[in-house]
């Protein structure tokens, strides 16, 4: 037999339900683009006249003739720099 307590039966208590937390969304972090480097004529001059020097012999005085192309180029741009900078003031 069922017992008795009290007045009549005792209602069960009911459990309360646990409210179940929300999960934040992680945010994606941004990838940073790696910068190029920048080749440098310099070691891209270098790294030829190695490979001439390597290869055959009389290759030095080719570099030589190269250098003095390069530095009558440079004078002949200043040249002309200076009488354009005449020319307009």
């Amino acid at each position: 037999m069922s017992e008795r307590r009290g007045r009549g039966r005792e209602k069960k208590k009911k459990k309360k339900k646990k409210k179940k937390k929300k999960k934040k969304k992680k945010k994606k972090k941004k990838k940073k683009k790696k910068k190029k480097k920048k080749k440098k004529k310099k070691k891209k001059r270098l790294r030829e006249r190695n490979k001439r020097q390597r290869d055959r012999p009389g290759a030095r005085e080719e570099e030589e003739g190269e250098k003095l192309e390069r530095e009558r180029e440079r004078e002949k741009w200043k040249r002309d720099y200076v009488q354009n900078l005449d020319t307009i003031g």
